[in-house]
């Protein structure tokens, strides 16, 4: 059994990977999907210069904002960046039980990003107040400023991204609950 479990890992991991990103959507669209791979934003170095939460009765919105490389000039423009949906992935025990191997979470990488101003306490108290995501994490950057961030989410639940057509250096992710069936 454990090997069908590997085979399968390996096997979804490879289809998740090969996939050719989508342009982002510039504005929001009435669905919600667990399939998301987009690409957005502009080759020029930025800022991470905040992320905001919001609770909207029906959904949560998650903002992640930029400004330009000296921090000055906010919400202008984004860098390059790519969002990847990593839906949970569950697993069959001998006895029938559906164990939960891996939580979903969402992957931002983002391309030159010269200054983080995020910082972590700000960050722990938006996961605190999240009926959505359990733990945000921001890697270290790489060559050239590429960083990236993820999501862990809590439960399975649908997203719908976009970057405003009115707000460039602005990435908003919208979190749903999955209905109770």
């Amino acid at each position: 059994m454990l090997t069908h479990i590997l085979a399968f890992a390996l096997h979804a991991a490879t289809f998740a990977f090969s996939a050719t990103p989508s342009l982002i959507p510039r504005t929001p669209t009435p669905i919600y999907r667990s399939d998301v791979f987009f690409e957005g934003g502009a080759d020029f170095p930025a800022t991470l210069h905040d992320l905001r939460m919001a609770d909207h009765g029906g959904f949560e919105r998650w903002v992640i904002d930029f400004s330009n490389a000296n921090g000055l000039e906010k919400k202008k423009q984004a860098p390059k960046f790519q969002v990847r949906f990593l839906p949970s992935q569950k697993i069959e025990t001998d006895t029938g039980e559906i164990v939960l191997s891996q939580p979903a979470k969402l992957i931002v990488t983002f391309h030159k990003v010269n200054r983080n101003d995020l910082q972590k306490q700000r960050l722990s108290r938006l996961v605190e107040k999240s009926a959505h995501i359990q733990k945000i994490v921001i890697y270290p950057p790489i060559e050239n400023g590429d960083t990236a961030m993820e999501f862990t989410f809590s439960a399975d639940s649908p997203v719908n991204i976009h970057q405003p057509l009115e707000n460039e250096g602005r990435l908003v992710i919208d979190i749903a609950a999955l209905s109770k069936k």
